[in-house]
C-alpha cells in the first residue's frame, strides 16, 4: 500500500482548515434526522470549514432556502477534521466538509462515504485566485520556478494545497520534486516565513491579504497562485455516509440542491460572499472588504476525475479509485 495513502487513511478525513481563525466545539450529542414526510422538517448537522469557502453552506440558512426545502441545518465547526468520518458513520453528522484529496484517499481505502457537493472551487481566472504562496519580505524569490530546491510549507503534505501547488510549480517550468515540503499549521506560516524557517508557504485568503500589510515580514509571491494548474477543481467538498445517502435520498437531494443553488447565486453576486462571511467566519470586516473572494460551483465527476489524476501523479493515491462514479453524487 502506498505510504502516503496510509498516512491520510490514518488521519481519516481532514476538513479544510486553510483559514481556520477560530475553533468551535464539536457536536456533543447525536442528531437524529426527522422522518421525511409532507410538512416535516428534517434536522441535519454539517461539519463546516471556518473559511469564506463555507458561503454556499451558510447562504441557504440566511436566505431561507433550507427551510423552504424542509431542512433545518446546523453547522458544526470541528476542532479536528479527522473527527468527521466517525461522526458521519455514527449519525452525529449527516454531512461533513472535507479536503477533497483526503476524501478520495479514504474512499480508496473502503471507507463507506461519498462526495455529495462542492464548496469553494479554484477559480479559472488566475487574477481572481485567493490561493498562493508567501515569501519573506526580503526574499529574492520572484516566481514559482524560483522555489526549486527551497523549503516550502503546506498545511498538509498530502492535501489539496500541496498537490495543487506542486502542479502549479511544474506547469510554470519548475521542478516540484526538488522542493523540501514541510507541514506547518496555517496560523504559524507567516512567522515561519518571516523568520526564514522556511523559504515559502502555501496559503489562502485572508492570509494573502495579511501578507500585503506593512510590517508583516512577508509578501505574496508574484504569480504564486494555483489557478493555472487546478482552475475549476474543488478545494472543499461535502461528504455523507453511503448508508445515509441510501436511506435519505430526498434529504440528500434537497441539501445538494440548496448548496448548488447558493453557489450559483454567489457566482452571480460575489458581494453575497462578503455578506455571508461576516457571520460565518471570524475574519474582520475590513479584511473581508479587501481580500480576493473564493469561487463556487457544482460538483462534477469530470473535476473529481482530474483531481484524482493529480493525486496519482503526486503519489497521494497509488492508483485511481475503481468505482469513483459511485462515490460522486451529482444530483
Amino acid at each position: 500500500m502506498n505510504t502516503s495513502v496510509r498516512r491520510i487513511s490514518a488521519l481519516a478525513i481532514a476538513m479544510i482548515a486553510a483559514t481556520a481563525l477560530a475553533a468551535c466545539s464539536t457536536p456533543s450529542t447525536p442528531t437524529t434526522p426527522t422522518a421525511s414526510k409532507p410538512g416535516a422538517v428534517t434536522d441535519i448537522a454539517v461539519s463546516s470549514s471556518p473559511s469564506s469557502g463555507n458561503a454556499s453552506l451558510y447562504l441557504p440558512i440566511q436566505d431561507g432556502s433550507y427551510k423552504a426545502a424542509g431542512l433545518n441545518v446546523t453547522p458544526q465547526v470541528l476542532q479536528n477534521g479527522a473527527q468527521a468520518v466517525p461522526l458521519l458513520l455514527n449519525g452525529q453528522l449527516q454531512f461533513a466538509a472535507s479536503d477533497p484529496l483526503s476524501a478520495l484517499a479514504a474512499i480508496s481505502q473502503g471507507t463507506p462515504i461519498s462526495i455529495v457537493a462542492a464548496g469553494a472551487i479554484v477559480p479559472t481566472d488566475a487574477s481572481k485566485d485567493p490561493n498562493g504562496a508567501i515569501v519573506a519580505a526580503d526574499s529574492t524569490i520572484t516566481s514559482l520556478k524560483g522555489l526549486n530546491g527551497k523549503t516550502v510549507a503546506v498545511n498538509g503534505l498530502n492535501g489539496f494545497a500541496a498537490v495543487s501547488m506542486k502542479a502549479a510549480i511544474d506547469a510554470a517550468g519548475g521542478d516540484s520534486s526538488s522542493i523540501k515540503w514541510v507541514e506547518i499549521p496555517i496560523p504559524q506560516m507567516q512567522t515561519s516565513v518571516a523568520n526564514h524557517t522556511v523559504d515559502a508557504a502555501v496559503t489562502t485568503e485572508p492570509f494573502i491579504t495579511a501578507a500585503e500589510a506593512a510590517g508583516s515580514g512577508v509578501k505574496p509571491l508574484p504569480g504564486g497562485g494555483i489557478a493555472t494548474a487546478t482552475g475549476g477543481l474543488p478545494q472543499l467538498v461535502y461528504l455523507a455516509s453511503d448508508d445515509y445517502i441510501a436511506q435519505h435520498k430526498d434529504t440528500v437531494s434537497a441539501f445538494v440542491s440548496a448548496v448548488n443553488a447558493a453557489a450559483k447565486k454567489l457566482t452571480g453576486d460575489p458581494s453575497l460572499i462578503r455578506t455571508v462571511a461576516k457571520t460565518s467566519t471570524t475574519v474582520s470586516a475590513d479584511v473581508l472588504d479587501k481580500m480576493t473572494l473564493p469561487a463556487f460551483g457544482p460538483l462534477t465527476l469530470k473535476a473529481m476525475t482530474k483531481l484524482q489524476s493529480l493525486a496519482v501523479k503526486y503519489h497521494v493515491l497509488s492508483g485511481p479509485v475503481a468505482d469513483l462514479p459511485k462515490h460522486v453524487f451529482t444530483n
